[in-house]
């Protein structure tokens, strides 16, 4: 698909949470405390990304330091309406095993 880039290939800023071995594929991954005061694992590394609020694929979920989802249909600086992101990609994106750790509810 033109324009998409995976999460791997987004801009990475250089600063880092402190960091943890995952119990499943063993990548170094962060934890963020969300709202509700669970812990969600995370990609160490803070992203940015350019977003508008329009629907559609493909789209960015990122988890800001504050533990806010950050969410939008993918973007480039020059399109109209566009905003950037910054945040951490949820680990569970790019596990090996994230089903294992998941919990619903």
């Amino acid at each position: 698909m033109e324009g998409h880039r995976g999460a791997r290939d987004r801009p990475r800023v250089e600063r880092l949470v402190r960091t943890l071995p995952c119990r499943s594929c063993g990548v170094r991954i962060g934890f963020i405390e969300l709202a509700s005061g669970k812990k969600m694992p995370v990609d160490p590394e803070l992203c940015m990304d350019f977003v508008t609020d329009d629907t559609g694929p493909p789209r960015v979920t990122l988890v800001s330091e504050k533990g806010e989802m950050l969410t939008g249909k993918q973007a480039s600086v020059t399109t109209p309406g566009s905003y950037r992101i910054e945040g951490y990609v949820s680990h569970f994106s790019t596990c090996t095993d994230p089903k294992k750790w998941r919990r619903d509810g």
